[in-house]
């Protein structure tokens, strides 16, 4: 039975759904929570095609129904089209646990997924909070954690997430006071 959503707006109908699910159990849920609200700090990619500027808007859920899912064919919005799995596994551990329950996920919403990733953060000494309060390194360019960027990708290059980044506009980032 399909459960209606009240916190959807207006604005969700054009938005692709993408849902974020832990797998495994040594996620914690402190750290969980700051990985989903770093997911969640990308809230559109631009798109450069044949001259002409696109967005694609993202709304982002942990926990959501595959029975709301058969609804996508009347309202698209409410197709899960994206999903992002996270785990995390001992220096020892096999992640082939972790990427079966990715596969079992990806079941669930075999009808309408579009893409899926799964991560998997193998762990030996360093704890999350290390790495949060750190700054990254990718190809000598310093990355800040806090980094709320959108990404643009250029069809015409056929280069994916390039080097061509554009920051969210304030007025496109969501305000909770906002609410009706």
């Amino acid at each position: 039975m399909s459960v209606p959503d009240y916190d959807l707006r207006s604005e969700d109908h054009r938005t692709v759904l993408v849902l974020v699910k832990q797998i495994g159990d040594k996620v914690s849920k402190k750290s969980f929570s700051k990985i989903f609200e770093r997911i969640k700090s990308v809230q559109y990619v631009t798109i450069r095609e044949s001259g002409s500027t696109r967005l694609i808007w993202f709304r982002y859920e942990t926990d959501y129904s595959p029975e709301n899912n058969d609804w996508g064919d009347f309202q698209t919005h409410r197709k899960v089209l994206g999903l992002i799995s996270i785990g995390k596994s001992g220096p020892d551990e096999s992640v082939e646990e972790l990427s079966k329950e990715h596969s079992i996920l990806l079941e669930k919403y075999n009808n309408s997924m579009f893409d899926s990733r799964c991560f998997v953060f193998k762990t030996d000494s360093i704890s999350p909070s290390d790495i949060s309060d750190s700054k990254f390194s990718l190809d000598d360019k310093t990355i800040s954690p806090d980094c709320t960027h959108s990404p643009v990708i250029d069809n015409l290059k056929n280069d994916v997430f390039k080097d061509n980044v554009e920051p969210v506009p304030k007025s496109h980032m969501s305000n909770d006071d906002d609410d009706f």
